[in-house]
């Protein structure tokens, strides 16, 4: 079903709230949530904000959609930016995670990072030497504002016999279909408006830990 990678998101403007869902050849969808967040507003309808194409073998499938908003410190412009992952978590190195931004707000006016810049495609992380097919990524920041991208792979040492495996493709889908899949983490940083992350793959050596204060026993998080 489509109806699954259901994930809230609060405008930082109006204070909304939106859910957001798709996968399975289907749009990527939101809707405004009503004020307690136990069903939608009424009146309102489900919008398409990515359309998927069956003739793009890395757009023929959107999933695990994930929105976030950040304001442009040099132009002050809000930019809204929506993850997205796809087309396939077992396939050959198939999966990966991809952006697109709009300045309209959440509902409206999305363009991939490949339409924009004339990139040829909209890929921000994809699989290296030790993981395979990272995505379905959440974000979260750090006590020092740091955005993190938080993913899972396939660690590459999990499937030795990869570089056979990957002559028969239904053999390696079936495999990787029912190894373990690790959590990773990686910092976001913004080059031109967009963002990046590392090389544009996961990064393969140590790195600084996500930021943490020193709080009270019980005290809050603090909202972003």
């Amino acid at each position: 079903s489509e109806l699954i990678y259901a994930k809230a998101f609060q405008n930082p403007q109006d204070k909304k709230w939106y859910l957001l869902w798709g996968s399975c050849y289907e749009p990527i969808n939101i809707q405004e949530l009503n004020h307690d967040l136990t069903g939608f507003r009424e009146g309102s309808a489900p919008v398409h904000l990515l359309v998927p194409d069956p003739a793009n073998k890395l757009t023929k499938l959107y999933e695990a959609a994930w929105m976030t908003a950040r304001k442009d410190t040099k132009t002050g412009k809000t930019w809204f930016y929506l993850y997205t992952s796809g087309p396939d978590a077992f396939g050959d190195e198939s999966y990966t995670v991809q952006v697109a931004r709009s300045e309209e707000g959440p509902l409206s006016g999305f363009v991939t990072m490949e339409q924009a810049t004339g990139r040829k495609n909209s890929v921000i992380y994809a699989s290296n030497a030790a993981f395979v097919n990272p995505g379905a990524s959440a974000i979260t920041v750090d006590d020092a504002g740091q955005e993190w991208l938080v993913s899972h792979a396939t660690l590459r040492s999990d499937v030795p016999d990869y570089a056979s495996l990957r002559q028969s493709p239904d053999e390696l889908w079936k495999r990787l279909r029912y190894l373990r899949r690790v959590m990773i983490i990686d910092p976001i940083a913004y080059k031109d408006g967009w963002p990046v992350i590392g090389n544009a793959t996961p990064s393969m050596t140590p790195q600084n830990a996500p930021a943490k204060s020193r709080r009270p026993q019980n005290d809050p998080l603090p909202s972003r």
